[in-house]
């Protein structure tokens, strides 16, 4: 399972002319994060040539290479226009978290509180078709889990049409086995790659709570993800 890289970084803050000094300047170590996004090399991220004052892309830098291999979505450039990628064409991420007033949240049903945004495409590149997809999908997933043939592997409305079991498993085990308080609840991602795609799970984010250095919450009562734990 892919995870974001991570450096531990010291961090000195100059903002005067004084020159460095530990007393003066010195805020400690700090863990430094890439973040979660797509993995194609974007545009701006290409490399400029002084010799040749010309652009190109690295090629020690690939599709999915260290990211989430999904295919592109919101927008896409055909013979220098931009066009919209139809709804369910492309791929998404999407974010279980605490989010600021105005950002687009799915609720998820009642008897829960999770929130779920989408953090891949960006808000500017969506269109209100790829949004509705996006929570249609989720909203049948959802009434999926709590319906009748959720545990009846191979039907209509089961488990294996919506889950990629190995993603799902390997989440859930590494969260439990570091005993992440935010497991679930927040800075949580799943993505999937759009129609007829299975969704997965991950990759793990934000671990500063966990590893026992703060409360254990062991009651799922409530959570998204309650029914899955379901004795078939």
């Amino acid at each position: 399972m892919w995870a974001p890289r991570t450096q531990q970084t010291e961090i000195y803050l100059i903002q005067d002319n004084m020159e460095i000094s530990y007393a003066l300047h010195y805020k400690g170590v700090y863990t430094v994060t890439e973040s979660i996004s797509r993995g194609v090399l974007k545009e701006e991220n290409k490399i400029k040539n002084k010799n040749e004052n010309k652009y190109y892309k690295p090629t020690n830098l690939s599709l999915g290479k260290g990211r989430i291999d999904i295919p592109k979505n919101g927008q896409d450039e055909v013979n220098g226009t931009y066009v919209d990628i139809p709804a369910g064409d492309g791929g998404f991420i999407f974010a279980v978290d605490k989010f600021n007033e105005g950002v687009d949240v799915f609720h998820t049903m009642p008897t829960t509180k999770n929130l779920v945004t989408i953090s891949y495409p960006g808000k500017k590149h969506l269109t209100t078709a790829q949004t509705q997809w996006a929570w249609d999908m989720l909203d049948d997933f959802e009434t999926d889990m709590y319906g009748p043939n959720w545990l009846k592997t191979g039907e209509v409305g089961a488990w294996d049409r919506w889950i990629d079991l190995d993603s799902w498993a390997a989440y859930f085990i590494h969260a439990e086995m570091m005993k992440s308080v935010d497991a679930y609840r927040f800075s949580t991602y799943f993505w999937t790659e759009g129609k007829n795609s299975t969704i997965k799970f991950g990759p793990p984010w934000d671990y500063d709570l966990s590893s026992g250095n703060t409360g254990w919450v062991v009651d799922l009562t409530g959570q998204v993800c309650a029914p899955l734990f379901i004795d078939s």
